[in-house]
């Protein structure tokens, strides 16, 4: 289509221009465009920042619903303030009250677009993908808002050569989340009574019937389906029709993940179907899931870094038995060969050709099962100390060189040392505490936070942050000539 008609068609449907300053930023050019709106990439002109700008076409910003819910969706990125979730750097109104939203760029690909790639990714990237999902699904949690949209075109994968596995996960697009009434923006609920809204494929049972019903648990059911359809290549629930979808969410049973993926184990197929329970109280929380995620995660990377030597060479256990046995074999041939030369040699005459020494086999009795004669087993390099914390989100620091070690609950894998791992516990609003964490055997530890004492702030302020946002530095990937969906920062409106 040319420039020309392409700028026709934004003077008509939107209330910006390639040119145009918003907030702090200049619009460059446009990115995206769906139903309800369009995403445009911006900068800022001093400091050369690269941002997102999510407008709302004309006729939808002036449905005060739309526009409100707009907002909300910048809100509850905002209030959450995550790592894993889309930084929001400004929001507002444009002087004929069409609402916008300044976000981070993005530079990567969606998750549904990195599932239609082959292979599938790794067991060990899909537990570490999901797990980054559910830590920030439970700050979010913690925070009273729900997403309600959970799906891989609003997961992100951003490169990210200094996070563990190389990705950092990037949960976008709170435009249907549900936050409580004094987080909304005008203080009131937006979702009406009786209505369904979300994407079938990944809807929980409850969210067919009514999205205002829906608790946590809905955001859990939706990542059990992103699990699932990870390891097994696809969704559990296929029909032609969204409301076939539907009533296979509330009443069908989904393929057991084995008789698709038969290599998964029996515990991560346990934890994706207690994620795929039909009635809500019966999945755990997520913060349960963040913690039995980590585990798996944590045992994965760990039998997938096992040094080869450590393993046996043959498919047999390295044991007392076989130890014996391998003496006794040695010993036989070499009775054997000395049986030969003497055979050979009558009368105790020399020859020229030496003799074999007899191996001196250490005597049975000391090479029983489990007994000294079989080799030591040397130390695991690595200990685990699974940590929870009253409260959750609690991070853990390394005391000495101030890096972030994780959040509980976590299990943490700390070098084997008779010297104690000396860590930090911070959490906005709580006293910090010093530990020490025992490195010279697995342990499991529960610590406890002083709260702070209260102080009155400025409630609904934009921008507020209670978690450490991601760095505003600007993406080192170099932008292509013509962005792909894949580069959008979030998906069509």
């Amino acid at each position: 289509m040319p420039s020309d008609t392409i700028s026709g068609l934004l003077k008509q449907n939107y209330s910006v221009a390639v040119g145009q300053q918003i907030g702090s930023y200049r619009i460059e050019r446009l990115l995206e465009e769906g139903g309800m709106g369009a995403v445009f990439e911006a900068m800022h002109p001093e400091i050369g920042r690269r941002a997102a700008v999510k407008i709302l076409r004309r006729s939808f910003a002036r449905d005060p619903e739309f526009a409100t819910r707009f907002l909300n969706e910048a809100r509850a990125a905002n209030l959450v303030g995550h790592p894993n979730i889309v930084e929001i750097f400004e929001f507002g109104r444009l002087p004929d009250e069409t609402p916008y939203i300044i976000m981070e760029f993005l530079s990567g690909q969606s998750l549904a677009s990195r599932l239609q790639k082959q292979p599938l990714p790794s067991l060990g990237e899909s537990l570490e993908w999901c797990r980054q999902i559910a830590h920030a699904m439970t700050a979010a949690h913690e925070k009273g808002i729900i997403h309600r949209d959970l799906k891989p075109e609003n997961v992100f994968l951003v490169p990210d050569p200094v996070h563990e596995g190389g990705v950092r996960v990037k949960i976008l697009d709170f435009g249907i989340a549900k936050l409580r009434p004094e987080q909304s923006v005008g203080g009131a609920s937006v979702t009406r009574a009786g209505s369904t809204m979300g994407s079938p494929a990944y809807m929980a049972p409850e969210q067919c019937y009514e999205l205002g019903q829906v608790t946590e648990r809905a955001d859990v059911y939706a990542l059990g389906i992103i699990l699932y359809e990870l390891i097994s290549g696809r969704l559990p629930f296929r029909a032609d029709m969204p409301a076939e979808v539907l009533v296979m969410q509330a009443k069908a049973t989904p393929p057991p993940l084995s008789q698709l993926a038969p290599t998964v184990p029996a515990n991560v197929e346990a934890l994706v179907h207690r994620l795929l329970q039909k009635k809500a109280e019966s999945r755990p929380s997520m913060a349960e899931v963040l913690a039995t995620l980590s585990r798996l995660q944590s045992e994965v990377t760990r039998d997938r870094g096992q040094p080869s030597a450590t393993r046996p060479s043959a498919g047999l256990p390295i044991n007392g038995t076989r130890v014996l046995v391998l003496v006794t074999v040695l010993s036989l041939l070499a009775a054997g060969l000395l049986l030969r030369q003497i055979l050979r040699a009558p009368n105790g005459s020399s020859r020229s050709t030496p003799t074999v020494p007899l191996a001196k086999p250490n005597p049975p009795a000391t090479a029983s099962v489990g007994s000294a004669a079989a080799p030591a087993q040397k130390q695991p390099a690595t200990v685990q100390c699974e940590i929870g914390s009253d409260p959750s989100g609690v991070q853990i620091v390394d005391a000495e060189t101030d890096r972030l070690l994780g959040t509980t609950p976590t299990k943490l894998l700390l070098d084997r040392s008779t010297q104690p791992q000396k860590v930090v516990l911070r959490k906005p609003g709580y006293q910090e505490r010093l530990v020490a964490l025992d490195r010279s055997r697995d342990v499991v530890r529960s610590e406890s936070l002083v709260p702070l004492p209260r102080r009155p702030r400025p409630t609904g302020s934009p921008g507020t942050t209670t978690a450490p946002s991601a760095p505003n530095s600007p993406p080192t990937t170099a932008p292509r000539a013509k962005p792909g969906k894949d580069e959008l920062l979030a998906p069509a409106l």
